[in-house]
């Protein structure tokens, strides 16, 4: 299944196949390599979802959040920005380390912010977890 990009979707999966949303017509692939799997958090300013990297060759897996702006006013959008920058500074500035997931890309798309990242925690290679999921 391949998960809709637009958090506005009122019917938001879609089959693997799909290039574009069968519902709102959205893209399926963010930013041309990011295709959503499924989603599974949510809070109050965004969503978490399992994904993959199209571009890559073995098709990895990604954890991707997205920020939404749709509900927030005009302050409220730049501080949770600027909030957003700073703690994609503090991933790239943390680099790699076994505890904490290595920063693959950050992208703002229409009204939202977007950030992957490896999702990977210390497990052994052979079973790594991915935002919980064991793969």
């Amino acid at each position: 299944m391949s998960y809709c990009v637009n958090p506005q979707c009122p019917n938001p999966e879609n089959p693997d196949t799909a290039s574009y949303c069968q519902n709102c017509g959205s893209p399926l692939i963010l930013q041309g390599r990011y295709r959503l799997l499924k989603k599974f958090g949510q809070g109050s300013f965004g969503k978490t979802f399992l994904g993959i990297d199209e571009q890559h060759p073995l098709k990895l897996p990604c954890i991707l959040k997205q920020i939404s702006f749709s509900t927030l006013d005009p302050e409220s959008h730049h501080t949770t920005a600027r909030l957003f920058r700073q703690e994609v500074m503090r991933l790239g500035q943390l680099g790699q380390h076994p505890q904490i997931p290595l920063l693959l890309a950050h992208f703002q798309y229409n009204q939202n912010l977007g950030v992957a990242d490896s999702g990977y925690d210390a497990s052994p290679p052979s079973k790594p977890i991915l935002g919980g999921i064991k793969l």
